[in-house]
């Protein structure tokens, strides 16, 4: 058999195999697509002016080995992981241009691409491969051409996916080494991104937690606990207190630019509406108001929906493996309410801050579709029920398109109740109204 055949049957006779791949290529694909655009498009389209605040902080740096954006002041403005990687194309090439960034950009394709399949690999163990494809779309159309940005968020999406799927696997979460690897990536996400600070302290409470239950002495949750803790404490106060030596400031000194001109123009609309619970209230429900965003709102309210939908006996088993990651959901919403109620108008309105969010909510998409076919008189649509809540929450539903639901639900119920085996013309007319439904 050739090597080509090989491949082709062990996918074949591996679905989840498959899936994996066909993300993984399509993941890649589509990063080459933006990565090999010509450079004016390049630049107008997919690069925001961000980026070039690390691109030119880094050719300096390189060159001089102080942190500035225009040669004369100090700047500590950018996520120090990415700024570091950065830093390193622009030793290998100095005088910058266009390479350097390509190079980069090739850099953010594999990252992306890895955090896709970390995804989808976390998906199929938790619902299934036909739910992970579902539940995967939605990553790969909203957020797979907002890791190619030049910025730190392929390079924190990756480790986020990285963390995620290690913590579903944990097993042995009492193993030391475990834990040292697990605070290790820890820190490492803090430093790809500082407001991952959330989800680094509510897995320290969900660690906690699970010490405190099988009842271990204060000397044994001390001494165990610090595998995890040293290396987070160590890399975050070394870089703390660097910030607060050289900027005098705790964070970056971008960050706080925001949050004085937030402060500012949050104070103005205060003025003009005469409300500061309303000013707050609209910041904080801009998911809900702005379409665009409803991707986030699906990644904060899903994973509720679905831990309480859990409770149910009919769905706890196959659910039930989704409410042990209590602390990504918390830590996504901790981090909504940071952005929404610190930051003011466009400056928490960017989508490349909720990667999380948006990773939850194919998660969530995933868990509602595994629920919907776990029912009896839907397991037969073979995954078409998925679909249309998939479609729902991309925002491709309209009248018309509900009118033939409303059409596909009867049909089902009916050749049911009849006992009339599922043909390949009855997927064949259920495939047919979606497609209306969803293109229409």
């Amino acid at each position: 058999m050739a090597p080509g055949e090989k491949i082709q049957s062990s996918l074949t006779k591996n679905p989840s195999r498959m899936v994996l791949v066909t993300y993984g290529v399509l993941a890649l694909f589509f990063g080459a697509m933006i990565v090999s655009a010509p450079l004016p498009n390049l630049l107008d389209r997919f690069i925001p002016d961000d980026a070039f605040y690390y691109f030119n902080t880094a050719k300096i740096f390189a060159t001089t080995g102080f942190s500035s954006f225009d040669g004369i002041h100090f700047t500590n403005g950018y996520q120090p992981l990415w700024f570091l990687l950065s830093t390193l194309f622009f030793i290998l090439f100095p005088e910058g241009g266009e390479l350097p960034l390509r190079l980069l950009f090739l850099v953010q394709i594999i990252l992306s691409a890895g955090a896709t399949m970390l995804l989808i690999a976390s998906l199929v163990q938790l619902f299934g491969t036909l739910n992970a494809a579902i539940g995967g779309v939605i990553w790969l159309l909203v957020f797979q051409r907002v890791m190619i940005n030049g910025l730190e968020t392929s390079l924190v999406m990756f480790l986020y996916a990285l963390l995620f799927y290690l913590f579903l696997n944990y097993g042995e979460i009492f193993k030391k080494s475990f834990l040292f690897v697990l605070g290790l990536i820890c820190s490492l996400l803090f430093l790809a991104r500082t407001d991952m600070v959330f989800l680094v302290l509510t897995i320290s409470l969900f660690l906690f937690v699970k010490r405190h239950s099988v009842g271990e002495t204060w000397r044994e949750k001390i001494i165990n606990g610090s595998y995890f803790a040293v290396p987070i404490i160590v890399i975050g106060s070394c870089y703390i207190l660097s910030n607060l030596y050289l900027a005098d400031h705790w964070m970056p000194v971008s960050g706080a630019a925001k949050v004085f001109y937030s402060t500012a123009g949050r104070q103005r609309m205060i003025e003009e509406v005469g409300s500061v619970l309303l000013v707050y209230l609209r910041n904080i429900g801009f998911a809900l108001l702005e379409s665009r965003f409803h991707y986030v709102l699906a990644g904060l309210l899903g994973p509720v929906a679905l831990i309480a939908l859990s409770e149910i006996s009919y769905f706890k088993r196959i659910l039930s493996p989704f409410r042990r990651l209590w602390p990504f959901y918390l830590a996504a919403i901790l981090s909504y309410l940071f952005y929404t109620s610190v930051f003011y108008g466009g400056f928490s309105r960017t989508l490349w801050y909720f990667g999380p969010q948006v990773f939850l909510a194919s998660a969530a998409i995933a868990g509602f579709s595994a629920a919907i076919h776990s029912i009896e008189i839907l397991r037969p649509t073979n995954g078409l029920m998925g679909i249309l809540l998939l479609a729902l929450v991309l925002g491709w539903i309209n009248p018309l398109s509900m009118f033939l639901i409303a059409l596909i639900a009867p049909l089902i119920y009916l050749i049911r109740c009849r006992n009339l085996p599922i043909t390949n013309t009855h997927r064949l007319i259920l495939l047919c109204l979606v497609a209306v439904g969803v293109l229409v």
